[in-house]
């Protein structure tokens, strides 16, 4: 009570968590049989302190607020753990996901599946609740005029957090591919022109000196390649496409990697941010790949229509791509077969016809240009 802890010398706040919410429902039973069977045997000085806890435990009103508490913390903690987990969406969401918590802390909590038990179990007035003696003191109405108090005070602190997050946030919707349109060329061409015109006024400090009409330039062809270039399953993982194209071609699109590298960084999970920084070292750190940073895009197969893709073998593309030396040896590599193949003098004879069969598109670019190169199936150009 407030009261008591003002008339305390030393007054301590009591910091609620699920964990500790959960235990006290789970031990409920077991602590208020040690205090009830053991009351005689604590020192004199204790007793009062233990009377007290006793009597708050076989409290039906205490019962019926902790399970309260704990669902809150419940809804609390899966949007924590959603937006702050291995898997977290994008920053972008992060609103919309405050104010869903909000909405359901406010409408669902009060008849959520965990509570309506012990509510009725309380309501029915038995003395009882699981085997032990309670007082009879729960009133179903005026327990839900408090649950919906609480539950309206929890929910506004949500939706102002909420409120207190920058429009910035939801403005780098507009750089996820899963949010671009798919129904005409003429509303894919135009879309998020606007709002990349007005990122680009509010980081106007941070990005480099050009006029708003390159930047909107870098924009749509930033879009087309996206769509054309890279692999679907990168455009459905937004923090994955953003460390991707930052570490890869920020030279080509240094303003949209800007915008890419603010709203991963500003994930509310360290786990994703520290996921991405590792990535951006690994890609980097051309010593711990047989392929680096600046020959892995440059080999790319489009439109393989033979074998499903999962029992696509890439050892024959990456095989001619260097037996061809469509690249200058790389002398970095790790792997002892690559390094021989890539120092030999001569360039081996090498069956086409095995590495094509079954497709009939096959791109291999060796450098980044606007168009690629698509080549037939007979090899002509």
């Amino acid at each position: 009570p407030a009261d008591q802890h003002a008339r305390s010398p030393n007054p301590q706040l009591l910091v609620l968590n699920l964990k500790f919410l959960t235990a006290i429902i789970e031990k409920w039973s077991s602590v208020t049989s040690f205090l009830k069977d053991n009351y005689h045997n604590f020192d004199r000085k204790l007793r009062p302190d233990a009377s007290e806890i006793l009597t708050c435990l076989k409290s039906s009103v205490f019962i019926a607020h902790v399970h309260l508490l704990r669902e809150i913390f419940k809804t609390l903690n899966a949007f924590l753990e959603k937006t702050t987990g291995s898997l977290s969406p994008a920053c972008y969401t992060v609103i919309d996901e405050l104010k869903a918590t909000a909405t359901l802390i406010t409408n669902q909590i009060s008849l959520g599946p965990s509570l309506v038990p012990v509510l009725h179990e309380l309501q029915e007035r038995t003395g009882f609740f699981q085997g032990m003696a309670v007082t009879q003191d729960f009133d179903i109405e005026t327990f839900h005029i408090i649950a919906e108090d609480v539950c309206r005070c929890v929910s506004q602190q949500v939706l102002q957090v909420a409120s207190q997050c920058s429009e910035s946030l939801l403005k780098f919707s507009v750089l996820d591919p899963k949010n671009w349109p798919e129904d005409s060329d003429k509303h894919f061409g135009a879309y998020g022109i606007e709002t990349i015109r007005e990122l680009s006024n509010e980081m106007h400090s941070l990005l480099p000196e050009k006029p708003i009409s390159d930047i909107i330039l870098e924009w749509c062809s930033y879009k087309f390649f996206v769509t054309r270039s890279l692999a679907g399953c990168l455009r459905k993982d937004f923090i994955n496409l953003a460390a991707t194209v930052v570490s890869r071609f920020s030279v080509v699109y240094p303003t949209i990697c800007t915008f890419l590298t603010a709203a991963a960084l500003l994930s509310p999970s360290c786990k994703v941010t520290c996921k991405g920084f590792e990535e951006l070292c690994v890609i980097k750190e051309s010593r711990k790949n047989v392929l680096t940073d600046d020959t892995l895009w440059q080999t790319m197969v489009i439109n393989v229509n033979g074998a499903p893709l999962e029992q696509w073998d890439p050892e024959p593309v990456v095989d001619l791509w260097l037996k061809t030396s469509l690249r200058r040896p790389n002398n970095r590599t790790s792997t002892k077969h690559a390094l021989d193949t890539c120092n030999k003098q001569e360039t081996p004879q090498v069956d086409n016809s095995a590495l094509l069969q079954g497709c009939q598109v096959v791109v291999i670019t060796g450098e980044l240009c606007d168009l690629p190169m698509v080549c037939s199936g007979d090899g002509s150009c």
